[in-house]
């Protein structure tokens, strides 16, 4: 019986401590390294390729990341809009190290 209480409170420890930790985004110091701007003008290309938009991609302002199968990345971009608007937009995207495959998830304006 012992054994079993012990085995039933390790279970609800992990299945409650684990998914905080893993959803745990971490700041971007340094946005200017060029992993980072390309990432950002990738997002940029592929939500054009999307939608269709003219979007032109300006630089990452900042960012955040999350270590999941690869990295993730939530990016705050400055963009201009094909009428040359200047607009902030957000993107999150997951990069896969071993696979060498990046897949947009969102993006969009900040609001």
């Amino acid at each position: 019986m012992r054994t079993c209480t012990m085995i039933l409170v390790l279970l609800v420890t992990f299945t409650v401590v684990y998914p905080a930790a893993a959803e745990y985004w971490y700041p971007i110091e340094d946005v200017e390294t060029p992993h980072i701007q390309e990432l950002g003008g990738w997002a940029v290309a592929e939500h054009v390729r999307q939608e269709h938009d003219g979007l032109r991609f300006g630089k990452v302002t900042s960012g955040e990341l999350q270590k999941v199968a690869g990295v993730k990345y939530h990016l705050l971009i400055d963009a201009l809009s094909s009428g040359g608007e200047h607009g902030r937009y957000e993107a999150v995207l997951i990069e896969e190290k071993r696979s060498s495959t990046r897949r947009l998830i969102s993006f969009g304006p900040v609001i």
